[in-house]
């Protein structure tokens, strides 16, 4: 462990700012907290908290990534419970507990942090309201996934959400096509219906067959309330596998959909400008399970019809209109072909919701160019053998080198997806594999990216 600072004023004012504990404080309140932030790094496969230690600190990741392990005493076996990459916090539940710490956190590379003393962070609860409220939100979430791995019913829910960026002007039957061809490919019940749902009552009263074999709840007048929320999803979770949410408008309830959504659809059009989506796409991020739910965006446009990411589908709109007639829905229906492709993705995708990438330079000792395709075939058979299937594309670069400055390269980034068991299981072997690539190209570094998260090995 090095303890010197190396990190300025202000990217320590930056760090405190952009992580969620922090969020809502003021620049000149995060002024007035960073001097009880202090600076450490880590050397790869070195211990920064032992399980059962003192919980006397709460850390904040600047650059790197860790491995949160638990140790089952007596039967010799490591449990990977999660990777923590730059911005994540650890350290909050024992902190406020005064309690041993639960895991054991091990640095998989180079390693950057700041962390705070327990008493220095029990000052900012007491002098800052919104700091306390956004750690009794973390905590929430803890009790919520532990939870939902407890619970039957947890464990079996698909629980999708669909956001229109402008949900009154863009009515897009999109959610349609998507809960029939889901409910068409099992034989679990599907439901869909809107929020808010305006149905405080019995919600299996209220639900109504559709001939493409999926359910709707039907809506009433009356304004529900966030209790009635949480039991009218608690009713659908005990009868149905499937459940659609289209989100009409975004409210204090939506947390708790986001809370438990495996996917999250953001839905729009060439009207909607960057900011607007990106603004949905942060409030939508701050709720979501990391490990649990993926988002993606659909940005169906008139042209441009050959832009296909595997992160963000962008498609025309096709000369007929089935896309946004209000009737084409309500009677049983096709999913017009242009739409079936992005159907059968995200429904795939509902089992596997988390993105590993790795970067494979074409460049030996960072400037001399050589055929790297090798690599490339070996990496898409590590991912396919590994969990189940991988692709690959090529980008253009920038990166920083040491000896160089800012160097220009096109990269293959090979992209598998996968649940976050495999992933836990497997990420130790992806990250050997990127420093045995790392010495037999000579380079600096290898980039991997994991939840469009980039850390470097």
């Amino acid at each position: 462990m090095i303890t010197d600072k190396k990190v300025t004023d202000n990217e320590l004012i930056a760090i405190i700012k952009n992580t969620p504990l922090f969020q809502h404080l003021t620049l000149d309140e995060v002024k007035e907290i960073s001097p009880l932030f202090q600076y450490v790094s880590y050397k790869p496969n070195n211990i920064i908290v032992f399980q059962g230690d003192l919980s006397d600190k709460l850390y904040i990741i600047k650059k790197g990534i860790v491995v949160v392990k638990t140790i089952k005493h007596g039967l010799e076996k490591e449990i990977i419970h999660a990777y923590l990459l730059p911005g994540d916090t650890f350290g909050e539940v024992g902190v406020l507990e005064n309690s041993p710490r639960s895991a054991t956190i091990i640095s998989v590379n180079d390693i950057e942090a700041i962390y705070i003393e327990r008493n220095e962070f029990f000052k900012i609860l007491n002098r800052f309201s919104s700091v306390a409220i956004e750690l009794a939100r973390e905590l929430s979430r803890y009790l919520i996934n532990m939870t939902n791995r407890m619970g039957y019913q947890e464990d079996h829910l698909k629980l999708i959400l669909t956001i229109p960026v402008n949900p009154e002007k863009f009515k897009s039957n999109f959610p349609q096509f998507l809960i029939s061809h889901l409910s068409s490919m099992n034989s679990n019940n599907s439901v869909m219906l809107s929020y808010p749902i305006r149905n405080p009552g019995n919600a299996l009263e209220n639900v109504s067959p559709h001939p493409n074999n999926f359910n709707i709840l039907s809506r009433k007048t009356e304004e529900e309330k966030l209790t009635e929320l949480a039991v009218v999803l608690d009713k659908l979770t005990k009868s149905y596998y499937n459940i659609l949410v289209n989100i009409e408008q975004m409210d204090n309830g939506v947390p708790l959909l986001l809370e438990k959504a495996m996917q999250v659809i953001i839905l729009t059009d060439s009207d909607q400008t960057t900011s607007e989506i990106e603004k949905i796409k942060k409030y939508v991020s701050r709720y979501i399970n990391q490990g649990k739910c993926s988002v993606y965006t659909l940005e169906f446009h008139e042209s441009n019809p050959n832009n296909l990411s595997e992160t963000n589908y962008t498609f025309p709109l096709p000369s007929i209109q089935e896309l946004y007639q209000e009737d084409y829905c309500k009677n049983k229906f096709t999913i017009p072909e242009i739409y079936s492709e992005v159907v059968q993705i995200l429904i795939e995708r509902l089992e596997k919701n988390r993105q590993l990438s790795i970067y494979i330079p074409t460049t030996l000792n960072i400037d001399q160019p050589i055929d790297t395709t090798k690599y490339v075939k070996e990496s898409l058979e590590l991912f396919g053998n590994l969990f189940g299937g991988a692709t690959k594309k090529t980008a253009e670069g920038v990166w920083k080198s040491a000896e160089l400055g800012l160097v220009n390269e096109e990269v293959y980034i090979v992209t598998t997806y996968s649940n976050s068991e495999k992933i836990n299981l497997y990420m130790d072997e992806i990250i050997n594999y990127a420093r045995e690539m790392k010495i037999q190209l000579q380079q600096e570094a290898i980039a991997i990216e994991l939840d469009e998260k980039l850390f470097l090995v």
